[in-house]
C-alpha cells in the first residue's frame, strides 16, 4: 500500500505529462545537434531510446521519495527540504488552555511553518513540495537523458566517426570535382586534362571517408559560370574541387583548388610545376591533400590505392588516356558511332599493354571493353569473348586487389555469359578498393535484377544515383526495375520524369515510359502522348521509337496508323541493344491485325529472309 500511496500523492499523470514535454523539448535539440554537427541519421533515435529508459528512473526515485516523505510526515517537509523539528510541534496535543494572554482578540494557536506547507500541497499551490519534486525529477530525466546523448555524440565526433554530409550520404565530406580546364597550346590536349582529371577522381573514390560524386554528373559544369553554390546544391555536396592543366614539351603545369561552397572559403589550393614524368604522383599528391584538408583518415590500404602507379611508361599512359577519351564518347553515342568509339579504345589499349605488359588498370579496361562489344551487339562472338576473357584474367593475375580489375572481370562474368553469382563474387571483391564507384552499384543493381531481387536492386540503383546524381542513366533503371519488377508504376514515373529532366533528349526514356503505359497500366492515349513529347524535339524513325509505335498502335488496333508508320520507314532492321527487329516483321502483324492475310504471309517471309544472313555471320548470337 505504501508504493500506491506513493504514486498517488506524488501524481503519476503529472510525472508523466511532464517528463513527456522535457523529453520533448530534448528530442527537438537532440534533432537540431544532429543536424548542425553532422552526426548518423539515427542519434536522434538513440536520444529517443535514451528517453524511454529515463522514464522508469524518473518514476522509481518519486516513489522513493515519497516513501522516504512518508516515514517522516509532511509537516516535516518545507519547499523540497526538511525542516527543523521546532519542540512545540513535537509535544503531544494538550486540551485548550484558553485564550491566549496578551492584547487583542485570540485567533487560536498559530500553525508551525511545516503544518503551513503541508496545507499548501493539499490546496494545490504550484509551489507545493510534491509538486516540487514532480517538477525536479522530470526536468533533471530529460536532462539527464540529454547529457548521456551528449556524452555519445562527442565521443563520436573525437573518434573520427563518418558522418552524413548534406548530399544525404554516410560519409564525412562529400566532394565534386569539376572538369579541369584544358590550358595547353594544342587544343587536342583536352583528353589529357580530362585524363587527369578522371584518374585524380577516381582516387578519390577510392577512399572510404569521402563521398565522390562520379565523372558523368559533373562534366556538364564544364566551362560553366554558375555559382559553386549553386553547382554544389545540385550536385548534393559542400566541398568542389577546380583545376587546369597545361602541358607543354618539358613542363607540366597542374592547378587544383578545393572550395568549400558554403562559405565560398578555400580550403587548399596547390600549383604543381612539374616535369611530365611527374603526372602520376601529382595525381596521387592531390587526393591525399584533400583527404587531408578534409579531415578524412585514410587506411594503410587507401594509402597505397591512391599512391599506386599504375605503369612508369608515360607513353603506355597516354594511349590510355586516350582510350578512356574514346569510351566515354562510346557510351553517349548512337549505335554506330559507339561501336566505332569503341572498337578504337580498344586498339590504342591493346597498343598500351604492348608497351608495358605489367600495365593492369589497362588490362583491365581492354577486357571492359572487350565484353561491352558483345553486350551491345556490336561483336557477340566467341571470339570477342575470349579476348575479353583473357584480358580480364591477365589484369587480376598482375594485381589480385585492383578494384578496376575485379570489376571488369564481374562485367565480363555478368555481359560475356550471364554468370550471376560470378559477377556477384567479383563485384563483392571490387567493393573493397571502390567503395564509391558507381558502376560498381550498377552491377551489383543489374545482376541482382537479374536474380529477380528486385528491392535489392532499386536499393542498388538508388546508391548509384546518389553518386552519380546528374547522370539520367540511374532513374531510368530505378524506373524500368519500379515498374515490370514491382509493379510501382507511380515510382516509375517519377524516376522517368527524373531521367529525362536529366536528359530531354534521349530517345529510350520516352520509349519505355511509353510501352509500360500501355502493357502495364493499359493506357494508349498516354504511350501516345509520351511519343509525341519525343517527337517534337526527336524523330519518329528512331529504332526504340518505331518499336514502341508498334506496341502502342498495336495495342489501339489501329493497323492503318502501323502500315502507314512502317511502309515509310528506310530501315530495313530496327538495331536495338539485345534485338534485331525486321521491319517487314512488324509490317506483317499489321497486315494480319487488318485480315490481309495472305500479305501478311508474303511480310513474313521478308523478314525470313533478312534474318538468315546475320544468323549465318553470328551463329553464336542468341
Amino acid at each position: 500500500m505504501d508504493l500506491f500511496s506513493s504514486l498517488r500523492r506524488r501524481s503519476l499523470w503529472q510525472i508523466l505529462a511532464l517528463y513527456v514535454v522535457a523529453s520533448w523539448v530534448a528530442l527537438e535539440v537532440v534533432t537540431t545537434l544532429t543536424e548542425a554537427l553532422s552526426l548518423p541519421d539515427w542519434f536522434p533515435a538513440f536520444g529517443f531510446v535514451l528517453l524511454i529508459i529515463g522514464f522508469p528512473v524518473v518514476l522509481a526515485v518519486a516513489v522513493l521519495e515519497g516513501r522516504r516523505d512518508s516515514a517522516l510526515g509532511p509537516e516535516h517537509v518545507h519547499r523540497g527540504r526538511v525542516a527543523p523539528v521546532d519542540a512545540a510541534e513535537d509535544r503531544p496535543p494538550q486540551a485548550d488552555a484558553g485564550p491566549a494572554p496578551g492584547p487583542g482578540p485570540s485567533a487560536g494557536p498559530s500553525p508551525p511553518v511545516g503544518v503551513r506547507g503541508a496545507r499548501a500541497a493539499r490546496s494545490g499551490s504550484v509551489w507545493a513540495p510534491d509538486r516540487l519534486f514532480t517538477w525536479r525529477n522530470a526536468v533533471l530525466g530529460g536532462v539527464g537523458a540529454l547529457a548521456l546523448w551528449g556524452a555519445a555524440a562527442g565521443g563520436w565526433l573525437l573518434l573520427g566517426g563518418a558522418t552524413p554530409d548534406r548530399g544525404g550520404g554516410t560519409t564525412a565530406a562529400s566532394v565534386a570535382a569539376l572538369p579541369f580546364a584544358n590550358l595547353s597550346a594544342d587544343e587536342d590536349d583536352r583528353y589529357f586534362a580530362d585524363g587527369v582529371h578522371e584518374e585524380i577522381l577516381t582516387r578519390l573514390s577510392k577512399i572510404g571517408a569521402l563521398r565522390v560524386i562520379s565523372r558523368t554528373s559533373v562534366m556538364g559544369y564544364r566551362g560553366t559560370e554558375r555559382r559553386l553554390g549553386d553547382i554544389a546544391d545540385e550536385l548534393g555536396v559542400r566541398y568542389v574541387l577546380e583545376g587546369s592543366v597545361r602541358r607543354g614539351s618539358n613542363v607540366l603545369r597542374v592547378t587544383a583548388q578545393l572550395i568549400d561552397a558554403e562559405t565560398d572559403e578555400h580550403v587548399w589550393a596547390e600549383t604543381y610545376d612539374r616535369s611530365p614524368e611527374d603526372l602520376l604522383a601529382i595525381q596521387s599528391d592531390v587526393a591525399e591533400r584533400i583527404a587531408q584538408a578534409l579531415h578524412a583518415e585514410l587506411t594503410p590500404e587507401e594509402r597505397a590505392r591512391i599512391a599506386a602507379r599504375p605503369t612508369e611508361d608515360l607513353e603506355a599512359y597516354d594511349l590510355y588516356l586516350r582510350a578512356l577519351d574514346y569510351g566515354r564518347t562510346g557510351e553517349a553515342a548512337d549505335f554506330d558511332t559507339q561501336g566505332r568509339s569503341w572498337r578504337l579504345a580498344v586498339d590504342l589499349l591493346r597498343r598500351a599493354v604492348e608497351r608495358d605488359p605489367e600495365f593492369a588498370l589497362a588490362w583491365a579496361e581492354l577486357g571492359y571493353r572487350h565484353v561491352e562489344l558483345v553486350w551491345f551487339s556490336h561483336d557477340p562472338t566467341d571470339a570477342r569473348r575470349e579476348l575479353a576473357r583473357q584480358a580480364v584474367e591477365r589484369a587480376v593475375a598482375l594485381d589480385p586487389d585492383l578494384g578496376e580489375a575485379r570489376l571488369a572481370k564481374g562485367w565480363f562474368h555478368y555481359h560475356g555469359f550471364r554468370d550471376y553469382d560470378a559477377a556477384l563474387a567479383e563485384a563483392e571483391l571490387a567493393s573493397v578498393a571502390l567503395p564509391g564507384d558507381p558502376l560498381l552499384a550498377s552491377l551489383i543493381a543489374s545482376v541482382e535484377r537479374r536474380k529477380g531481387n528486385y528491392e535489392v536492386a532499386l536499393r542498388e540503383f538508388g546508391r548509384a544515383a546518389e553518386l552519380d546524381p546528374r547522370n539520367a542513366a540511374w532513374p531510368r533503371e530505378m524506373a524500368g526495375t519500379a515498374a515490370w519488377g514491382l509493379g510501382r508504376l507511380d515510382a516509375a514515373r517519377e524516376a522517368w520524369a527524373r531521367a529525362r529532366s536529366l536528359a530531354p533528349d534521349w530517345a529510350a526514356v520516352y520509349a519505355e515510359r511509353a510501352q509500360a503505359e500501355v502493357m502495364l497500366a493499359g493506357d494508349a492515349d498516354r504511350a501516345r502522348r509520351e511519343l509525341e513529347a519525343w517527337e517534337r524535339i526527336g524523330g519518329a524513325s528512331e529504332p526504340i521509337i518505331a518499336q514502341a509505335h508498334f506496341y502502342v498502335d498495336f495495342a489501339r488496333r489501329d493497323h492503318a496508323a502501323l502500315l502507314a508508320r512502317f511502309d515509310s520507314l528506310d530501315a530495313r532492321v530496327l538495331e536495338l541493344q539485345d534485338d534485331a527487329v525486321p521491319v517487314p516483321l512488324l509490317r506483317a502483324r499489321a497486315l494480319a491485325l487488318a485480315g490481309r492475310q495472305e500479305d501478311a504471309r508474303a511480310a513474313y517471309a521478308r523478314a525470313l529472309e533478312l534474318l538468315r544472313e546475320p544468323a549465318t555471320r553470328q551463329p553464336d548470337y542468341a
